[in-house]
């Protein structure tokens, strides 16, 4: 049985946790609405611009969308390009299924890598194929990746 100290504790870091996260689902919505400066101050503040809300971060989000002012905010804040989601898809990914070539371009420029493999062997080149996005399927060839088709995985 734990004691009143320790269930005290525990408490403590469940409330603070829950703060951390409210002000990081804060941040996103703040970017996602184009509030970038009350964005850059809780950047300064210490929140997390590569947060993840059910493993997929809000670059991620944003990479499928129409917003390349908000893809840009994220990564000239620092977002990291090659994090991946719980099925191993990165942003590039992300905007590659979307057909966002404006995102796809603004990730390579930030050095997004154009032959990562998701957890079933996909690409980036393989996903837009798959969601028959052909002018992202020819931008990311233009951009240097390669017509691989997805891994077999084991």
């Amino acid at each position: 049985m734990k004691t009143r100290r320790q269930v005290a504790l525990i408490l403590v870091a469940a409330t603070a946790a829950a703060c951390v996260d409210k002000g990081n689902r804060a941040l996103s919505q703040a970017i996602s609405n184009h509030d970038f400066a009350a964005a850059d101050e809780m950047i300064r503040a210490g929140k997390d611009v590569n947060y993840s809300e059910g493993g997929e971060t809000t670059l991620m989000i944003l990479a499928t969308t129409n917003d390349a002012e908000a893809v840009r905010f994220l990564l000239d804040h620092k977002a990291n390009v090659d994090l991946a989601d719980r099925h191993g898809r990165t942003a590039l990914m992300y905007a590659a299924w979307k057909g966002q070539v404006e995102n796809i371009r603004l990730l390579v420029a930030a050095d997004a890598k154009l032959e990562a493999f998701a957890d079933q062997g996909q690409t980036a080149v393989s996903v837009a194929k798959a969601a028959k996005q052909d002018e992202a399927v020819a931008v990311l060839l233009s951009l240097g990746a390669n017509d691989v088709p997805a891994k077999a995985m084991d």
